[in-house]
């Protein structure tokens, strides 16, 4: 299907457009809105992830994300061209947003795999706050009474987005369903800081979600009853990643599933499994054994891992560097990193080195973030996100209360 460049206004009325693949009833394709793609800053998601794991954040790191914020601002507000600083060296550093309607509104959201929670931009926030933004006018007569929601971390002390809920028509794709929306009130400026994004609609276990007193049904979990089959799976583009609801493809993956069993870690709702071994450089490289708790995030554009893979991993790379202040790896732009190779379900998954450079934090083009980091604070687990996702055709099977994952090579790799 061609791509039609436009509005918001054009989004708004032709939703559908993005829609593709709808072989029969409960089954679509979801794509990213063409020209949503933004670069995500690193360090401000580094920043994000260590507080969601009750790790220390350095002030040095803090004002590194605040001065990379401010510096591609900056440029962006006085329309600097050939400017190059924070841009990506790999289109995994780039984030991009779905369409999903609510209240007959189109906003643009992205859908993560480490988040449960479904909220908005709303009427109720600060003006200032709405700026360059589709937001959702709160209807008072479908608001949840006594209900709220709070993302982020240590309660309200250091909110992600809080507001109040509401209970609305919201369709994604071809399908549609009452869902509790959560309507920002006010959001953090690490949500700012993610321009053109109106939302996030998270995909992991209700159970885990933030609204309170009383967690509320997912979409997914909503429309599961819709789908041809209870499924959803990734195939990652260098364009973005695609979402198919209600089936496999057996065109985007080649050779067999391997399926694991997913867990969800204790207050998080990430989906979770376990690794059997990984290797840094060639694919035919001994496989060190070793059982990894791995999570997936399909909104977060770097991959973390264990101190003792990061050691590997930079100690091949020329002129890597530690910030001991900051907490986190640089490596040069121009660098040729290591495959990193992972084993999930006896099959072997390798990442090309090249999808792991992130964003460039100089204007020279001279340094640039790793793409894999490891979070720091002893947390023992992998969280692998979009540059981990590329090459691999990942499957949720949420048939039963006993999900599984299926993780494919994608056809053509």
């Amino acid at each position: 299907m061609p791509r039609k460049s436009g509005t918001l206004g054009d989004v708004a009325r032709s939703v559908m457009e993005y829609v593709t693949n709808v072989y029969f009833v409960g089954t679509f394709s979801l794509e990213p809105l063409p020209g949503s793609g933004h670069v995500v800053n690193s360090l401000d998601e580094l920043v994000k992830l260590r507080r969601r794991h009750g790790v220390d954040v350095h002030p040095k790191l803090l004002e590194a994300a605040r001065v990379h914020e401010r510096t591609v601002s900056s440029l962006q507000a006085r329309k600097v061209t050939g400017s190059s600083f924070g841009t990506p060296y790999d289109s995994s550093a780039i984030l991009y947003l779905y369409p999903v309607t609510i209240g007959g509104k189109t906003m643009r959201v992205s859908l993560s795999t480490a988040n449960s929670d479904f909220w908005v931009y709303s009427s109720l926030q600060n003006k200032t706050q709405l700026e360059g933004h589709n937001f959702y006018t709160v209807n008072p007569d479908h608001i949840k009474k006594s209900y709220i929601f709070i993302t982020g971390y240590n309660g309200a002390s250091d909110y992600d987005a809080v507001g109040r809920v509401y209970t609305e028509k919201v369709t994604i794709g071809g399908l549609t369903a009452e869902q509790a929306v959560g309507a920002a009130v006010a959001v953090s400026q690490h949500q700012l800081n993610t321009k053109r994004r109106d939302g996030m609609v998270g995909l992991g276990d209700k159970t885990l979600n933030t609204i309170q007193p009383d967690s509320q049904n997912t979409f997914i979990d909503n429309v599961k009853s819709q789908l041809a089959k209870k499924v959803f799976a990734i195939t990652t583009k260098i364009t973005g990643s695609i979402f198919d609801f209600g089936f496999i493809d057996p065109k985007k993956y080649t050779g067999s599933i391997a399926w694991v069993d997913n867990f969800f870690e204790e207050n998080w709702s990430a989906y979770g499994f376990y690794g059997s071994g990984f290797s840094v450089g060639p694919s035919n490289v001994n496989i060190t054994p070793r059982k990894m708790n791995i999570h997936l995030d399909s909104a977060s554009t770097v991959t973390y891992v264990d101190p003792d893979i990061i050691t590997s991993f930079y100690g091949k790379i020329k002129g890597a560097k530690f910030d001991n202040d900051r907490q986190y790896w640089t490596i040069p732009c121009n660098s040729n990193p290591p495959d990193f190779t992972v084993v999930i379900g006896g099959q072997k998954f390798v990442t090309p080195g090249c999808h792991l450079i992130s964003i460039n934090i100089d204007d020279s083009h001279k340094m640039c973030i790793g793409g894999l980091q490891n979070i720091g604070g002893g947390v023992d687990f992998s969280l692998f996100g979009i540059n981990w996702f590329r090459g691999k055709y990942v499957v949720f099977d949420v048939s039963s209360d006993k999900v599984k994952l299926g993780f494919a090579k994608e056809a053509g790799q």
